[in-house]
């Protein structure tokens, strides 16, 4: 029998700062330095921020982006569900060859992902 992941209800509409986001990413890079690919806000606030970190071998790097939800989410869906998911690049092809859920807004606090 596999568990399955909590469900995901966030406080109605609570939308993170860019500063708070800006936290978190630094909590899961653990003090590497990094450089902010992209950021979009639109009129609720923060919609999206990546940031790079280059590998330590100089090759490849790891993409962290955080998503406050669908754009279109599926009807019963919430609008608002902030994530932050890691994607690896082994090289920069710019093709990710693997990533993952690192971070979720679950009950009011982020919690990170084993």
């Amino acid at each position: 029998m596999s568990e399955q992941p909590p469900e995901f209800e966030p406080t109605p509409e609570y939308i993170p700062s860019a500063e708070e986001v800006t936290l978190i990413f630094e909590r899961l890079v653990d003090g590497k330095e990094y450089k902010v690919a992209r950021q979009l806000e639109d009129e609720k606030g923060l919609r999206l921020l990546e940031i790079i970190i280059s590998n330590e071998d100089g090759v490849g790097y790891r993409e962290y982006e955080y998503s406050r939800g669908p754009l279109r989410p599926k009807e019963g869906e919430p609008k608002i569900k902030p994530y932050i998911h890691v994607a690896n690049y082994s090289d920069d092809s710019g093709i990710p060859d693997g990533g993952y859920s690192v971070a979720k807004y679950i009950d009011g606090e982020w919690k990170l992902t084993p």
